[in-house]
């Protein structure tokens, strides 16, 4: 069986498995929703809790899907990687390889500062999602008091607090993947380097051995970028 139907089965099981708890979330998320004390409704308006569910299912549905199939042969290449590799040629691969340390933990610092301000502005959609929900339920109470401009001017609020925490996504990205790269490109001039003064000293055949010793850890810091875009959408959930 070749590799592309394996990869077609993997991704239609993962898939059929979040749709199938996704709508047994839901079902369970409506049940709750149900059995909640009156007082429990004035808190939150009636939009606010549709849209809740519907962003939240939709994350975990994505999450549960290609996001786990993509996370399991992430991790498998980069174990199989890093076996290769030091099996090869310790010597070459033990300094290259602290270099993914660094990359995880900026990774990790990163990813939990962005889904800090993504579940800010997923909570303010909740409640500019409400807002127009109800604006448009009382349609004619609205206009009969003239409230239109000042909903308006409320929904666009809601907007511009979002756009302000969207704004300040943006430096934690550019950091994020800026010094992902920056730390890959470091890692292959240190392979090349320190693969030519081993070579230079004997202990590696010849410069063709570099570039096969080198792959592994280029297919490795390929994984870590593919467990990063996992990571950042699994840490809304």
């Amino acid at each position: 069986m070749s590799t592309n139907k394996l990869v077609y089965i993997h991704t239609i099981c993962f898939n059929i498995t979040a749709i199938r708890s996704v709508r047994k979330l839901r079902l369970q998320y409506i049940r709750a929703i149900l059995r909640q004390e009156m007082a429990y409704f004035d808190t939150y308006t009636p939009g606010s809790v549709a849209t809740r569910i519907s962003n939240n299912a939709n994350l975990i549905q994505t999450g549960m899907s290609e996001k786990v199939g993509t996370c399991c042969q992430g991790v498998a290449m980069l174990i199989s990687a890093f076996v290769v590799a030091f099996t090869q040629s310790w010597r070459l691969t033990l300094p290259v390889a602290t270099s993914i340390p660094t990359a995880v933990t900026l990774v990790g610092i990163t990813v939990a500062l962005d889904a800090k301000l993504e579940a800010k502005i997923l909570d303010i959609y909740s409640k500019a999602g409400g807002l127009v929900e109800e604006t448009l339920g009382s349609i004619r109470v609205v206009v009969a008091f003239g409230a239109g401009d000042r909903l308006s001017k409320k929904y666009d609020n809601h907007l511009e607090a979002a756009k302000g925490f969207g704004v300040k996504k943006g430096p934690v990205l550019g950091i994020q993947y800026s010094s992902e790269f920056f730390i890959m490109y470091c890692a292959y001039a240190l392979a090349f380097w320190y693969g030519i003064k081993l070579l230079l000293q004997g202990k590696i055949g010849s410069g063709g051995d570099i570039l096969t010793y080198a792959t592994p850890y280029m297919f490795a810091s390929y994984t870590v970028l593919i467990l990063n875009d996992v990571l950042g959408s699994c840490s809304l959930l």
